[in-house]
């Protein structure tokens, strides 16, 4: 059977089935991705002006390049869909366009009722260029890649079981070794050098804290436990050489870093005098580095591990938000770290590799924090995927667990890797398992579908110092028993080749 007559033999009404299928399920991932965890909600008064008024235009190019990947399957399956009409190449890219502008732009619309994401005109931009994309690739795969595609796959039901095992062990080291050579997902080297320091509320001054604080020291290493004991205690600690920052600010004026690594604060709205809680912040003041906190986002990026340390009194035991009480970020939506109240609960949003850009996936609470409005000590420590609040004295402390999978906090990324590794996997079993013939399929498919995932959890959670995850083990089950079975029962060109 020569090229032609193979790749003639799969049914058109089936493989636009399959293309169907790819666009639905394409479309239901951005939904996931995008608006997870699907926590809507609206304070204010709805209004056009106020909804347009709440879109940003911001380029990150992280956002860029992943916005355009996500969509690249949308102009893929398209392409194929189109492929069995009659109409124009310049009428299928419009619409190509159209589709992808109007249901990008829905989904940014959606995210204004969602309290951790913002709307971006950019993102509509990107999202529509990555369907564009994959209009283009969509048409070189049908001409150039599936003749071939079908032809590899019809040779490989012809593989002897001992290349089938060859390439299955292969496959399966090479996914082995990208995996453990993925970087540790509680780093801290994607913070962005360019956020200014504040306290009392955002760059955009839409999030006000009402409380007073009194100092603030950083520090790029954690404190052990007996010096955290004793920052609590009194301000005599030694942060030895790893101190990045000193704010005094008892005093009126303007407030310098006393290390002179960082910028001094300049005050944002009307000044406020000193008290002996420490300066006043409210919705109407607050205070900003008059220049970035380049010096401490690079130390931090390097180390990896910090300390804060301050005393705050809150004025008001109910504040939204979250009212940011520290912060380094640039807006609502792009922060390395933030301390808030959110309330009467504190609220840590730390940007990690395994986070977003907001830090929010995951943030964390510590539920009634703020129960009187007096001064309270606190110390902030960061290290190894361990963050630790402490009020007051040692045996009172929040402690959090950040994900280290690289991919934990990204569900997009999560579920790409997940299928990257597994799916050609659960193939090659797939083809494999044809060569037993006296066990049933779907014994077969129990026996052997855990296994490669099971390798891979278990190695990953001795790399990466966390304990086994059965959720993630499912989920890799899941993805080699869904192509196994894709591989035995679904392919439309299974029939014609099993004759070769």
């Amino acid at each position: 059977m020569n090229l032609r007559q193979l790749t003639s033999r799969p049914a058109p009404r089936r493989m636009t089935a399959w293309n169907g299928r790819l666009l639905i399920g394409s479309l239901l991932f951005i939904l996931l991705c995008t608006l997870f965890p699907f926590q809507f909600g609206w304070n204010h008064q709805l209004s056009i002006l106020e909804l347009f008024n709440k879109f940003e235009f911001r380029l990150a190019p992280g956002d860029f390049f992943s916005n355009i990947l996500l969509f690249l399957p949308v102009g893929f399956s398209l392409n194929c869909l189109f492929s069995t009409t009659h109409r124009s190449r310049p009428f299928k890219v419009i619409t190509i366009l159209a589709i992808c502008a109007g249901f990008s732009a829905i989904v940014e619309t959606l995210q204004l009722f969602l309290p951790v994401r913002s709307p971006n005109f950019v993102d509509i931009a990107s999202n529509s260029l990555g369907g564009m994309a994959g209009y283009p690739i969509g048409h070189f795969f049908r001409k150039k890649l599936l003749p071939h595609a079908v032809l590899l796959l019809s040779r490989s039901y012809r593989l002897s079981m001992k290349k089938l095992v060859a390439l299955f062990l292969g496959y399966l080291t090479l996914a082995l070794s990208i995996a453990l050579a993925l970087p540790n997902a509680s780093s801290l080297s994607n913070w962005d050098a360019g956020f200014p320091l504040l306290l009392g509320n955002e760059k955009t001054g839409d999030r006000p804290w009402n409380g007073t604080i009194q100092e603030l020291y950083i520090g790029d290493r954690a404190l052990t436990d007996s010096e955290v004991k004793l920052a609590l205690s009194s301000s005599t600690f030694d942060f030895k050489d790893s101190l990045l920052a000193a704010y005094t600010l008892t005093e009126s004026g303007q407030y310098q870093d006393q290390t002179g690594n960082l910028p001094e604060f300049a005050w944002q709205g009307t000044p406020t005098t000193r008290t002996e809680k420490g300066v006043l912040l409210d919705a109407d003041r607050w205070l900003e580095t008059i220049a970035p906190a380049t010096h401490l986002a690079e130390r931090l990026r390097s180390s990896s591990q910090f300390t804060l340390i301050t005393t705050i009194a809150t004025a008001n035991l109910n504040q939204q938000g979250p009212a940011r009480i520290i912060s380094q970020s640039d807006s609502p939506s792009y922060r390395n770290f933030t301390l808030g109240q959110d309330g009467s609960d504190l609220q840590v949003r730390l940007r990690t590799l395994a986070s977003d850009a907001n830090g929010t996936r995951p943030s964390f609470v510590a539920p009634n924090f703020f129960t009187d409005t007096n001064p309270h000590r606190l110390v902030v420590t960061y290290k190894n995927a361990i963050l630790q609040v402490y009020e007051d004295e040692i045996a009172r402390v929040y402690k959090f667990s950040f994900p280290t999978d690289f991919v934990s906090g990204k569900p997009e990324a999560f579920i790409l890797y997940h299928s990257l590794i597994f799916v050609p996997l659960g193939c090659l079993l797939a083809m494999m398992i044809r060569y037993q013939k006296q066990v049933s399929w779907i014994e077969l498919i129990v026996l052997s579908s855990g296994f490669p995932s099971l390798i891979l959890q278990g190695l990953l959670a001795i790399a990466n110092f966390r304990n086994f995850s059965f959720k993630n083990w499912l989920l890799g089950v899941l993805f080699t028993v869904v192509a196994m079975l894709i591989v035995r029962f679904g392919l439309p060109t299974q029939k014609p080749m099993s004759k070769l």
